[in-house]
């Protein structure tokens, strides 16, 4: 043990524990798109300067908490936190991502310009990922889970017309009007072929390009599970784990069974030039903060996926040069450019869209602020 040679850091993707979730088997089934063959044919590489920058006052040793997070720890280290993954990608002998344990010790220091660091476990330097008997709940998160966990178990995006097709609430069991879990609900235009297991969602808000003002999704609003108890026309359901009252006119989408949720994930740059905007923000607010979700119209068409950091950019704005007592001008009028304000990671990915968490907020965040590859 004593000749054993420092490891170049590896990453440590964040565990998703299923004690934040308020539905484990829905989490298990949750099904975002994944980038197609095509789409990744397409893309176009963006490359960066890939060597670690180290912050000034980096700890050189760390002990993790059991509130820390990846992103925090990331943060503490890195001037970019986001380069984390080039530093697990030096090390060669690493075949797959271990996760980070309250109580290990992370230790860092400088080899020539590069920054090194190991991994302690009871004293013991972490050489490979390697079975653990601590309990999987334990690892810490990539990122605040308490604030993702509504549009991880729940809330999507999905095309309008999906929606608007999809199998409907028509009544409930007697004279109620509304219904929660373990009441029975009719359901009209499900077809027999179709799946036993639903999620019943209510539309939310239309999402437009801000570029080309064409739809790109709407959100629908998680509200509950249903279960298939008999078919027809309309096919009787029982809900279950009910997050609101279930009303006529909520909608049923089942959940692709070919992908999986991805539940881990690691704070990186994207493969690809990205040039978008926040184009809504979690509650119909105008601004945003740290720890809000915010949606962008960049997704997996544009090659987005879980993990990607992305700067936000205030946009440029004219102001006027002139006194109270000119009379007004445009061609007084100058142009400010805009200026970074914060840090995103997105987290979950659609189409079109994506869920992204705001990490980072030097300033308030507007709607239509810009988003763009770190730099």
């Amino acid at each position: 043990m004593n000749t054993l040679k420092t490891l170049s850091l590896f990453l440590f993707a964040g565990l998703f524990s299923s004690c934040w979730l308020a539905n484990a088997d829905a989490m298990d089934q949750l099904t975002p798109v994944k980038p197609s063959a095509q789409n990744q044919s397409a893309a176009h590489p963006f490359s960066y300067d890939k060597t670690p920058l180290l912050n000034p006052d980096y700890p050189p040793q760390y002990v993790v908490k059991k509130d820390d997070t990846l992103w925090g720890i990331a943060n503490k280290i890195l001037q970019h936190p986001w380069q984390w993954t080039d530093l697990w990608a030096a090390n060669p002998a690493i075949q797959n991502p271990d996760r980070i344990y309250p109580g290990d010790v992370i230790e860092t220091h400088l080899e020539g310009d590069r920054p090194v660091v190991t991994i302690k476990t009871s004293g013991t330097v972490k050489l490979s990922p390697k079975v653990r008997t601590v309990p999987l709940d334990n690892a810490i998160p990539t990122i605040p889970l308490s604030n993702i966990k509504p549009f991880l178990s729940g809330n999507r995006i999905v095309n309008p017309q999906v929606l608007a097709g999809a199998p409907v609430v028509v009544a409930h069991e007697g004279d109620r009007i509304i219904a929660g879990t373990g009441d029975v609900i009719y359901v009209a235009g499900l077809s027999e072929k179709d799946f036993t297991h639903y999620t019943v969602y209510r539309s939310g808000e239309p999402l437009m390009s801000p570029k080309t003002g064409d739809p790109i999704g709407i959100t629908a609003v998680y509200v509950g599970d249903a279960e298939l108890l008999k078919t027809g026309n309309p096919a009787t359901m029982m809900l279950a784990n009910t997050r609101g009252e279930v009303i006529q006119g909520d909608k049923l989408l089942s959940e692709d069974p070919a992908t999986k949720f991805q539940v881990y994930f690691t704070p990186k740059a994207p493969s690809r030039s990205i040039n978008g905007q926040i184009i809504s923000v979690d509650g119909g607010l105008a601004q945003a903060g740290q720890f809000q979700v915010v949606i962008i119209d960049q997704g997996v068409e544009q090659g987005l996926e879980p993990g990607d950091m992305l700067d936000i950019y205030s946009n440029s704005r004219s102001v006027n040069t002139l006194s109270t007592t000119e009379e007004f001008d445009k061609e007084k009028l100058i142009e400010v450019p805009g200026h970074k304000t914060g840090e995103m990671m997105v987290f979950r990915t659609f189409d079109k869209a994506s869920y992204a968490l705001i990490l980072k907020a030097d300033s308030a965040i507007n709607i239509m602020d810009s988003v763009q590859n770190p730099s």
